[in-house]
């Protein structure tokens, strides 16, 4: 009896033990947004019909399990709408906080909503982290001299907060009266991204961008209104512009099924709007597809396969003159397939730079070791660009095979040299020490970096938790057979 009960507490302790160690190792998120909202009256002149409230649930909509956001809109006060949560488990209690987001706010603090939404990202372990603003960046408060002290506390903490915990903001612009450049200046300093709308019903657009420049989902390249779809396909996402369409959108299976948002199998989800169509499909049968009754070239269309068109990261901001270089992969199943490979060797990749006047340049590639290149025959394809007109710069990344063709779309701002004085004034303040700016200058190389040491850590960890089990296992077993 004795004996039973030592060797209960013992598993007890050993799952004592393992938990605490279990404990240690967090779970890693893949991205993780705050989406900062205004609230303001000023807000609902600009968008009498909330179109920006249907743009944000777009965005929810198309992120993927792993992924986690926080709702805060805000007026004079910063107010939390939703926590930071899992899409994959609260999409429904995040689109419903969106549905919340009203606009009746006098008073406008962009500083204290800037600040709380700092502090939820803080706290976060995910491997990438964004605040996405949807402002016209004006601090409308009591005063002039309130309005004066709140802007310099978002130029000297905000910023500097932001980069030094790794947080890039996002910031969409959409109305006349928006101050352009500080929501520009907040975007840039943080490495983020910044837009302009021209109207409401656009906004969409903007929030499709940021998805496929914070995630690099793989798109399937276009032919007017047909795209191909591949055995490798597990699911498609597919976004339609209603601005553009004639009445109502369809689409025509390769078994010659008509489907439309009235009448569709469910493994459909079809969501609709006044500004899009967003088409979700599991399964999807193989073939080219059709979309009836939209203009060419107004859809984008998303894919989760195991066939799949990988990059290196591009930074979202670049300085003139320096040379971007750009490396693509097929990768299947994990791996990257090589020169040798049969489906690579009936493969063209393509890239494009769209510049901001609009000229578009091929960008040459090669897998030949010269040049660019750093090793023939590997699999990876390489291509370098000098951009030099200031703006937002689109390179579009494609591969195309006999049954299949992949897509990646990816935006970075050129930004000049010189620096704003506002910008000035809060580098001055960061200088103290020079070796930090050093390593933020390698921004791209300490992330890989820490990426890999908190892979190796965590490797660790679980290698401890089963090694502690095996040996307090094989403690217990001997300790058992002495007593009998």
């Amino acid at each position: 009896m004795r004996n039973k009960t030592l060797l209960g507490r013992s598993g007890i302790i050993i799952i004592l033990i393992c938990l605490l160690l279990l404990t240690l190792v967090r779970v890693s998120y893949t991205a993780d947004y705050v989406l900062l909202v205004e609230s303001s009256e000023d807000i609902k002149q600009a968008d009498p019909k909330r179109y920006r409230l249907e743009a944000l649930k777009l965005f929810v909509r198309l992120l993927k399990d792993g992924d986690r956001v926080s709702v805060i809109g805000f007026s004079d006060e910063p107010e939390m709408l939703a926590k930071l949560q899992d899409v994959s488990k609260g999409r429904y209690g995040i689109l419903k906080a969106i549905s919340r987001i009203d606009s009746r706010g006098i008073y406008k603090n962009l500083y204290l909503a800037s600040l709380k939404a700092v502090q939820v990202l803080k706290e976060s372990n995910a491997d990438k982290r964004y605040i996405i603003l949807l402002s016209d960046g004006k601090m409308t408060l009591e005063s002039e001299d309130k309005e004066e002290e709140y802007l310099l506390k978002l130029i000297d903490e905000i910023i500097p907060s932001c980069k030094e915990n790794g947080i890039k903001l996002y910031s969409v612009a959409f109305t006349e009266f928006s101050d352009e450049a500080l929501l520009k200046e907040m975007a840039i300093s943080t490495r983020g991204m910044y837009f302009t709308v021209d109207s409401p019903e656009l906004l969409h657009k903007a929030f499709v961008d940021i998805y496929t420049n914070t995630k690099l989902p793989d798109e399937l390249s276009l032919s007017g209104k047909q795209f191909r779809v591949d055995k490798k396909i597990k699911e498609i996402d597919i976004v339609v512009d209603r601005e553009k369409a004639n009445g109502s959108i369809s689409l025509i299976q390769p078994d010659g099924r008509k489907v439309s948002y009235s009448k569709h199998p469910t493994h459909y989800k079809w969501y609709s709007s006044r500004a899009y169509e967003l088409i979700k499909v599991t399964r999807p049968v193989p073939g080219v597809w059709k979309i009836i009754d939209s203009v060419d070239n107004s859809y984008r269309i998303f894919i989760n396969t195991d066939l799949r068109l990988k990059i290196t990261d591009i930074p979202e901001v670049v300085k003139r003159d320096r040379q971007l270089k750009i490396y693509l992969w097929l990768q299947e199943d994990n791996k990257i397939l090589k020169g040798t490979s049969l489906i690579l060797k009936a493969v063209e990749f393509g890239a494009i730079e769209i510049r901001p006047d609009k000229t578009r340049i091929n960008i040459s590639l090669n897998d030949d070791g010269v040049e660019n290149d750093d090793l023939s025959g590997d699999g990876v394809f390489t291509g370098a660009i000098t951009p030099v007109l200031e703006g937002i710069h689109t390179v579009i990344l494609t591969a195309d095979g006999r049954s299949f063709n992949r897509q990646k779309v990816v935006r970075f701002y050129l930004t000049e040299n010189d620096k704003s004085k506002k910008q000035n004034r809060i580098e001055e303040k960061q200088k103290e020490p020079e070796k930090k700016d050093e390593k933020k200058s390698r921004e791209s190389v300490d992330e890989e970096n820490y990426l890999l040491k908190r892979a190796f850590i965590k490797f660790a960890i679980f290698n401890a938790v089963l090694m502690t089990i095996v040996i307090s296992t094989v403690l217990i077993l001997r300790w058992k057979r002495k007593k009998a």
